[in-house]
């Protein structure tokens, strides 16, 4: 619906989550209660709109107008920005700092999770638009590490129930919006060694960076809106992973080294994206593995020395078999899946409508 015109529309509590409106004219509509997580409203005309309790969490506001608009906390945009800029005058005097000032930031704030005593961890991360890096540790805590957050009201929140511990963090009504208030926080996370545990990563538009070599993970399972996503298992797993899942939206993902994640099972749903699915490092057990894509670019590629089967279906897209790919019987076999070594991995990949690449290394 790029720029088309919605002037004074009723679209009260209307699901309009990650759709394209740029530029579109919405003027004096009413949004009341709208559902408007990971939309594209930039540039967007929205003067005297009603956004009285909409969700507009990773929505991209940038150049939106906003004049005379009811915001989601109830005040007009005027009265609003306002607030806004008497937050950062006071944050200015009180520090004496020009740069406080500007960003109203808080830098590099510790986040410290030491291991419960509980059997079976359970380690939830849960975050909106953000940056993330997460490594491997040495150190005896679970999780150490710090955020850099352009604005105080998105500090993280740890929260321990028995077993789960989530990181997470605060969700004021507009604050999760980079586009409007100029930057997204930064997290820097490693991860222990010392005890099993299974790992949730939730996020909305992000960029998150994960090397996960060596920590011990039972199972993991990734849900991603939009953004990037980079995931490399670059030491093996010292535990037998029961499930690895991922599920995203429009996302650009890499993912390394698979064997060496140790996971009896995959499981990978996506929308509009590419994925780079990479199975180098040690297969020590068998394994199978499920993808399902739509709209998507997908890049598969498995080691010769690898014993491996894949199965390929693209009903309405195109496949690319590369070289070191033998087909039998309606399926393709590296060189080690043809003379039937063991540990086996099984591929079944569909991409209903996009490009699907196999290839051997």
């Amino acid at each position: 619906m790029r720029r088309a015109f919605l002037r004074a529309a009723h679209l009260h509590e209307a699901n309009l989550q990650g759709a394209y409106l740029e530029g579109v004219h919405l003027e004096g509509a009413n949004l009341q209660g709208a559902h408007l997580e990971g939309a594209n409203l930039q540039g967007a005309h929205l003067e005297e709109t009603n956004l009285q309790g909409a969700r507009v969490e990773e929505a991209n506001l940038e150049a939106a107008q906003l004049d005379g608009a009811t915001m989601p906390n109830g005040q007009k945009y005027e009265e609003w920005i306002k607030t806004r800029r008497v937050v950062g005058r006071t944050a200015a005097l009180r520090n004496g700092s020009e740069q406080i000032r500007k960003e109203i930031c808080i830098s590099d704030t510790p986040i410290n999770v030491a291991y419960p005593a509980a059997d079976e961890l359970h380690l939830r991360i849960a975050l909106g638009a953000c940056r993330f890096e997460a490594r491997p540790s040495e150190v005896g805590l679970w999780v150490t590490g710090t955020g850099d957050h352009p604005t105080a009201k998105r500090a993280p929140i740890i929260r321990q129930e028995g077993q789960l511990v989530t990181i997470s963090e605060q969700e004021p009504f507009l604050e999760r919006n980079p586009a409007i208030f100029g930057g997204v926080p930064h997290y820097k996370l490693e991860f222990g060694k010392r005890r099993p545990f299974a790992l949730t990563v939730e996020t909305g538009a992000s960029e998150f960076d994960l090397d996960l070599g060596g920590v011990p993970l039972k199972a993991l399972t990734v849900r991603q809106g939009t953004g990037r996503f980079d995931l490399n298992f670059s030491a093996p797993n010292p535990v037998p992973m029961n499930l690895l899942e991922v599920s995203s939206g429009v996302t650009a993902m890499a993912l390394k080294n698979l064997a060496n994640a140790n996971f009896s099972q995959m499981r990978l749903a996506g929308g509009a994206a590419g994925y780079g699915i990479y199975f180098g490092g040690e297969l020590k057990r068998d394994a199978e593995v499920e993808i399902e894509t739509g709209l998507s670019g997908v890049d598969i590629a498995v080691p010769g020395s690898t014993a491996a089967k894949i199965v390929a279906h693209t009903p309405l897209g195109t496949s690319d078999i590369g070289y070191g790919l033998v087909k039998r019987e309606g399926a393709f076999f590296t060189e080690a899946g043809m003379a039937g070594r063991k540990p086996y991995l099984t591929i079944r990949a569909r991409a209903s409508q996009g490009a699907l690449q196999i290839r051997a290394t």
